[in-house]
């Protein structure tokens, strides 16, 4: 019998460790103005949302199953749903290529290892749209296991055997939106568990690391804001509820929990120092296709949407 416990996917680099060993947010923040507070809810709103190939991209491709044919978005208990789905408003459009360009990946190969249980996928996936363009060269690898931690070879034929799958993601590329335009490199470690039928709660364990440059439009202040950045989310008690994902047709609905975030964003000023600024804070996924973003001790408090990464 092969484990799944490739201690590969259980270990994150340790700087990603320094951080998330200590499960208390710090309420001290740095002192922030309003134009810093909205520029790292833009920042941070494009690290979860799918539009933008965010953490919810990542949990679409980490419960997927892939094989020689293709990228199949629906796990062992079809809990990533279909994508056909109604308007804008949240929800993806009907064609998800126009939104993100799942389902319409590019140079796509897979490489299994019978050693290890590795699938490793490498596509390309894009799209350029009236709303958003967005491009990245994408490197996922999984492993699927049963429930006696056996490796699942053929995924795509046998998803009602699958009972975890561990997952990490290198995605890199651009996005532009009406808002935010930024060039970034996002990593993934994720550990999935309850796919069985067996389950009605899916659970999700990991870390998702985002680092890059952005520009923010500022309406209020008739300009835009440029910041390199990087943060990390580390997953508390997310959970997918299956009922809801199957009556809802997305993820953005069913997922619940909390991720505690560290986000670290530098200015280059004129003179060509650079001044840097850590923030704390947690983001509360609601199951409704929104998220709660707090700062720390900052009274502000953001709604995002999963989907658009929209922020009011």
């Amino acid at each position: 019998m092969k484990s799944f416990l490739n201690l590969r996917y259980l270990m994150l680099p340790a700087a990603l460790l320094l951080w998330s060993g200590c499960n208390t947010l710090s309420p001290e923040n740095e002192e922030l103005t309003d134009e810093e507070i909205e520029i790292a809810s833009q920042i941070i709103a494009e690290s979860l949302s799918d539009q933008s190939g965010g953490m919810l991209s990542s949990f679409y491709d980490a419960l997927s199953t892939v094989d020689d044919s293709g990228i199949t978005y629906g796990s062992a208990s079809e809990v990533s749903a279909s994508l056909q789905q109604g308007p804008f408003n949240g929800q993806p459009p009907r064609n998800p290529g126009n939104a993100n360009g799942r389902g319409a990946e590019r140079n796509y190969s897979v490489v299994y290892n019978p050693e290890t249980g590795e699938h490793t996928v490498t596509f390309t996936r894009g799209v350029q749209n009236a709303v958003v363009s967005n491009a990245q060269s994408v490197t996922n690898v999984y492993i699927y296991t049963d429930a006696d931690g056996n490796f699942i070879e053929f995924p795509g034929e046998q998803r009602d055997l699958i009972e975890s799958i561990a997952f990490t993601g290198l995605r890199s590329g651009e996005f532009a939106g009406p808002v935010r335009q930024s060039t970034a490199t996002r990593t993934d470690t994720l550990f999935v568990t309850g796919l069985s039928t067996a389950s009605t709660i899916v659970s999700l364990d990991g870390v998702h690391y985002n680092e890059g440059s952005a520009s923010v439009t500022l309406p209020r202040a008739e300009r835009t804001a440029e910041r390199s950045f990087s943060n990390v989310f580390r997953m508390e008690d997310v959970r997918i509820d299956k009922a809801v994902v199957q009556e809802n047709g997305t993820l953005e609905e069913g997922v619940t929990g909390l991720i505690s975030y560290r986000l670290t964003m530098t200015q280059t000023k004129f003179n060509g120092e650079t001044e840097e600024k850590d923030i704390e804070g947690v983001i509360e996924l609601d199951g409704d296709g929104t998220a709660l973003l707090r700062f720390g001790s900052v009274s502000n408090i953001f709604r995002i949407g999963l989907y658009s990464g929209e922020v009011e």
